[in-house]
């Protein structure tokens, strides 16, 4: 993605300047600092973050159970679930 916008001329030359000094573009050098800004506020992720299954401990749910069609047909015919 692509994004455009203005700088003041006194900006956009020290920006030149400081780029040519770090070995690298004005480009990039606004893509880094923009990142490491995102990421000192906690708005970018630094790496993926790990997830542990199960999200809901067993012991919170209890056993969880295979269901068949016929297990489908016994729960939606019980009347305390009809609409």
């Amino acid at each position: 993605m692509q994004a455009m916008f203005d700088l003041p001329d006194r900006v956009i030359r020290e920006l030149e300047t400081l780029a040519i000094e770090e070995g690298t573009t004005p480009g990039q050098l606004i893509q880094d600092l923009v990142t490491e800004h995102l990421k000192q506020h906690g708005r970018l992720r630094t790496k993926e973050q790990e997830v542990r299954l199960p999200l809901i401990p067993i012991a919170e749910t209890g056993p969880i159970r295979t269901l068949r069609g016929s297990d489908l047909d016994e729960i939606l015919a019980r009347e305390d679930l009809a609409s």
